[in-house]
């Protein structure tokens, strides 16, 4: 038994058009979607690596702040010796991020 194929009916061009115009409109949605988030995302690196930049020039700064705090408690009392230490590793570790 032979089944008949009943044909859809055709397309209109303004079908035709109007899918290809959505179809457009999700690409460029698409690209505009991944350029805002590659702008972004470059804005931030940006941001970071000025920051970054500032507090390398500010180590000098913080290290001579450091050194001043460092020689006020040369010789502390017994119960300034812990905040004396942590001041000794923060210098150190400011030194540690000094340029090469």
């Amino acid at each position: 038994m032979a089944r008949r194929h009943t044909k859809s009916p055709a397309k209109t061009f303004q079908q035709r058009q109007t899918e290809r115009h959505l179809a457009d409109a999700q690409d460029r949605a698409i690209v505009e979607d991944m350029a805002k988030k590659y702008t972004c995302t470059n804005s931030i690196a940006h941001d970071f690596a000025g920051q970054c930049h500032e507090r390398v020039a500010d180590v000098d700064f913080d290290l001579i702040c450091s050194q001043l705090a460092l020689d006020f408690w040369a010789d502390p009392p017994e119960a300034a010796r812990p905040v004396v230490d942590v001041l000794r590793e923060l210098e150190a570790e400011r030194r540690r991020h000094l340029p090469a």
